[in-house]
């Protein structure tokens, strides 16, 4: 049986992999990331200067995958398009597809062909107060386990331990242009990423003379026109997801 663990970049698969590398859990045989090629620039800082030093440490390999279609944001941004909250195409093209197509690969499956269940398990970082993404997590014939539900382990449980392992508590992982995210992340992008901004801005742009469809559920409000002096109260118009822990994607 092989054992996988899908990591994400944000707080909850970063605790599980702490406590793996602890030795607190088992060993699985590896790590594996897809880049959607638009991740936060804090996710890919995580990665390389935390993540990427402590399993080569402990001798842990890490694998970083793709999808054969290029950087997510690319293949929307070309067509005049934005992701849509509800469409699984994101997780299915740039998150579950890589995954299972290299899994099967190094399985010494072809791309058409379906290795038995009982071959691998996927560990994904799911904690107790997000019990409701288990029914959608399980991506085609893989068997998925929680080890962070079965060990009746927090979000807040996940905090503290990511401070005490790698000394901090990641920020949350999501690509930059998520159709997900809170206004609030909106504005953690407009200050600390600007020309990530400016490129969501852009694309919502060309997607709304297209398609006449923006970020938010009501174009009055698009990434132009939000006043971000104003309070967190005062955007309650803005019908948007609540988002804190990747609950829009399975990772």
């Amino acid at each position: 049986m092989t054992i996988v663990l899908s990591f994400g970049g944000g707080s909850q698969s970063s605790a599980l992999l702490a406590l793996i590398l602890q030795d607190k859990i088992e060993r699985p045989d590896y790590v594996i990331f897809s880049d959607t090629g638009s991740e936060m620039p804090h996710t890919y800082a995580f990665i390389e200067d935390k993540v990427k030093p402590a399993c080569e440490l402990a001798k842990l390999e890490f694998v970083t995958v793709t999808s054969e279609k290029g950087a997510l944001y690319l293949a929307y941004s070309d067509r005049d398009a934005l992701p849509i909250v509800g469409s699984k195409l994101c997780t299915s093209e740039w998150k579950r597809r890589p995954i299972l197509r290299y899994i099967k690969e190094r399985l010494g499956y072809g791309p058409n062909e379906r290795a038995p269940p009982d071959s691998v398990t996927q560990w994904l970082g799911i904690s107790t107060d997000e019990r409701s993404r288990v029914s959608k997590a399980s991506p085609l014939w893989i068997p998925t386990a929680y080890p962070l539900l079965e060990r009746h382990l927090s979000r807040d449980d996940c905090h503290r331990i990511n401070e005490e392992f790698w000394g901090m508590k990641p920020l949350k992982s999501s690509c930059f242009m998520c159709p997900y995210q809170p206004v609030k992340d909106w504005q953690y992008l407009r200050l600390n990423e600007p020309a990530l901004f400016q490129l969501a801005k852009d694309m919502e742009i060309r997607a709304i003379e297209r398609t006449g469809h923006g970020f938010f559920n009501d174009n009055t409000f698009t990434l132009n026109r939000l006043d971000f002096n104003k309070t967190l109260d005062d955007w309650s118009g803005i019908k948007s997801t609540s988002c804190d822990s990747g609950n829009g994607c399975f990772l």
